[in-house]
């Protein structure tokens, strides 16, 4: 029985050039699913550190309160976790400071 592969023929399979090919196509996407994937971790960390600067902001000036006499006041320090605040209250333009 001899068997004999022409060029048309679905059954003769690859050559090694395709394999490679294949091969390299296949690293590429998936480094850059992988760096897509880290990308999106990282904007996700600074996208929670940012909402907790929010949140830690609202809840200085919530102490604040409506209710609260305003006088000239100066007032800063660190928050914990890396945060600092100053609030700075005055008479004449509004100058509003939150977290760093």
């Amino acid at each position: 029985m001899r068997i004999e592969h022409r060029a048309g023929d679905p059954e003769a399979g690859f050559t090694l050039l395709e394999v490679m090919v294949a091969f390299v196509i296949a690293a590429m996407a998936s480094i850059v699913l992988y760096e897509a994937g880290f990308n999106g971790a990282t904007q996700s960390g600074t996208a929670a550190r940012y909402q907790e600067a929010v949140v830690r902001a609202q809840s200085r000036l919530a102490s604040v309160g409506p209710l609260t006499q305003l006088r000239t006041t100066l007032a800063s320090g660190d928050d914990g976790g890396g945060f600092r605040g100053r609030l700075e209250i005055s008479a004449g333009p509004s100058k509003i400071r939150g977290f760093t």
